[in-house]
């Protein structure tokens, strides 16, 4: 995928930028503006726990969830304030993409060098230079994809499945109507219903039809 040569720990800087929620002294216009963000000088994770490993970041995912920490539109009004305090100064972003730059010493799966996309946990933060990232939360990245498409695809794709492989139990030759089959989780999860083998119908805008059909919708 391009990454020139494996790094050593001694080329990993011992700080890095992050960006972090900033909602002290926030007004409501203030978060409507997107004036709720900062960027910081951290330290770089050097202490790589067993079932973690450090990766460089290359791009970063950016979904609604991001906003909806600092937005609360889920919460009751009265648990506004409780909820800015805790999302206030913690890590931005959850989708990323990037190489392994460093390992524990029994890590098997992974190594240095391995082009990787995946998940961060909630307020940890993928939008900054290194992340200690869980090893349960990405893979290998598939080799036709680059840095920036792969960044795009973990919580949307984890969306697809769980909604219709887990929760739904979507079988071979069901029927499935699926809304906004061009939107962000939409075009993975017609992709994801045709590879389980059902007949999907999408609904989509006009301009999106011919992409729709692209890939793989049976009606539109």
């Amino acid at each position: 995928v391009g990454f020139k040569e494996m790094q050593k720990m001694e080329e990993i800087p011992l700080t890095q930028h992050a960006f972090v929620f900033d909602l002290t002294k926030k007004t409501n216009e203030d978060i409507e503006n997107g004036n709720i963000i900062k960027s910081i000088q951290t330290q770089t994770p050097t202490n790589i726990p067993k079932t973690h490993v450090l990766v460089q970041v290359k791009y970063c995912g950016i979904n609604p969830v991001d906003a909806k920490y600092c937005v609360g539109d889920k919460l009751p009004s009265y648990f506004e304030f409780i909820g800015k305090y805790f999302v206030n100064t913690k890590g931005i972003g959850f989708d990323f993409s990037g190489v392994v730059v460093q390992t524990h010493p029994d890590e098997k799966k992974y190594k240095v060098g391995d082009a990787i996309y995946g998940t961060m946990p909630p307020l940890s933060g993928s939008f900054r230079e290194y992340v200690c990232a869980p090893s349960n939360q990405i893979n290998i990245s598939p080799q036709n994809f680059n840095f920036q498409q792969s960044a795009a695809l973990p919580l949307v794709g984890l969306t697809a499945i769980q909604c219709l492989k887990y929760d739904y139990k979507l079988q071979k030759d069901q029927k499935l109507l699926l809304i906004g089959a061009s939107g962000g989780v939409g075009h993975v999860a017609l992709q994801v219903a045709k590879s389980m083998g059902a007949k999907v119908s999408c609904i989509c805008s006009g301009k999106n039809i011919d992409y729709v059909e692209d890939l793989g919708a049976d009606y539109c």
